[in-house]
């Protein structure tokens, strides 16, 4: 677990070195561009395979493993189809929705990135699965990092949206291929459907709520996007990826950190009905008071540094930061409560919270749109309602880890 959160930590590494020069070969128009394609694939991402790929992990034994593998890909065959026959259905309605008739010819990518990445996370999972932690890790690397240095490297040939979806085929490609060929077992065991019917039923509860559930928390994250750049275009899409993306930097390390530690050992104390409240109280205080200085320099400077390292391009992502990184600070904090949510056995309630989550953001932003034109009171609005329900989330793990503690008294 170790080595899987090293290599986070290093492709977050590539990542923050290689901005300065990524944002003065790209403009806020490429990267919006590659975002109205990037926000739709993240949502099909994780209708991919409908989430059996993460049934892979709970395999009893080789057979049923095999069964699994089986059923993930036959699931991200079928969603690829499906994704394919919409858009060339729907495609040009997406297009003017997303007011940029420059996005056509870039949206058979979402069909290309969806197979690869699907297939990448079967694979990925099938390596954890047999305990390949290292090739697995390599293969994150080579996806993350490479994705960062070859925007850099196609951005001097030829900068440009093109650049960015070459980029990351690329990266995907090679990281595929990095991961090995499928085992000769995999391949030669033949299929027996009564087996592989048997098997579906046993896990496609699991499969459709974790599919259901990572699908609107997804859709909370990245529909809000497309939505911005429905009202606003592709230039502020651009410059609101690129502030979100970095604030988001740290966000990602500290969530693979909780998840590789703290997770395990709040999994480990609640199996031994040891009191979890002590140690959710000190790393969420801990997390709270590290934040606070980053967050008082973005508060006050954040347009000055944006401009010094990115270039002059990226001023608007400097006050766009300003605004929400107020909303990223708290969703940093609450990080452990929303790591607990598995160890308490509390999906179906986080679940609901982002249906809610999702159906108020919605009403917040149509509501908005109907008074106003400019982008700052969308990102206020935004950043409020965010804290809130990050705030709500804490206050509610901290209260039932109280209740937790006063039981076992």
């Amino acid at each position: 677990m170790g080595l899987l959160f090293s290599g986070n930590l290093l492709s977050q590494l590539i990542l923050v070195l290689a901005y300065p020069v990524i944002g003065r070969l790209y403009s806020p128009h490429d990267l919006g561009t590659y975002e109205q394609v990037n926000s739709l694939l993240m949502i099909l991402l994780f209708l991919a395979s409908f989430r059996f790929d993460t049934t892979l992990l709970l395999a009893g034994d080789e057979r049923e493993y095999y069964h699994l593998t089986r059923l993930a890909y036959l699931a991200l065959a079928l969603v690829v189809v499906i994704v394919s026959l919409g858009l060339m259905l729907f495609g040009k309605r997406y297009v003017a929705w997303q007011q940029n008739p420059h996005l056509t010819p870039y949206l058979f990518w979402a069909v290309v990135f969806l197979l690869l990445a699907g297939l990448r996370q079967i694979r990925y999972n099938g390596l954890v699965y047999r305990n390949r932690i290292r090739l697995a890790t390599a293969a994150d690397v080579v996806n993350s990092g490479g994705n960062s240095l070859l925007r850099i490297g196609f951005g001097l040939w030829s900068p440009g949206p093109l650049s960015l979806f070459l980029s990351r085929f690329v990266a995907l490609s090679v990281s595929l291929l990095s991961m090995g060929r499928i085992d000769r077992k995999d391949r030669k065991s033949g299929i027996k459907w009564a087996e592989l019917k048997t098997t579906f039923q046993r896990f496609r509860g699991y499969a459709f709520f974790m599919s259901l559930g990572s699908t609107i928390n997804r859709m909370a994250t990245y529909l809000v996007p497309l939505i911005l750049a429905s009202f606003l275009g592709p230039v502020f899409l651009g410059a609101y990826a690129m502030a979100n993306s970095t604030l988001s930097i740290p966000a990602a390390v500290l969530r693979k950190a909780v998840n590789t530690i703290y997770m395990r050992e709040a999994s480990e104390k609640k199996s031994r009905s040891q009191n979890l409240y002590p140690q959710f109280r000190k790393i969420t205080l801990a997390i709270f008071f590290l934040g606070l200085g980053p967050l008082v320099v973005l508060l006050l400077w954040a347009p000055e540094i944006y401009t010094f390292v990115l270039g002059p391009r990226w001023t608007s992502s400097g006050h766009i930061s300003r605004i929400i990184c107020s909303w990223i600070f708290i969703s940093l904090v609450a990080v452990p409560s929303i790591s607990l949510v598995s160890v308490l056995r509390l999906e179906r309630f986080y679940a609901g919270y982002q249906a809610v989550l999702l159906g108020s953001r919605l009403l917040l932003l149509f509501g908005l749109h109907v008074y106003f034109t400019r982008e700052t009171p969308f990102l206020v609005g935004l950043t409020l309602h965010g804290v809130l329900f990050n705030i709500f989330l804490m206050g509610f793990m901290f209260k039932r880890l109280q209740g937790y503690r006063r039981v076992q008294s």
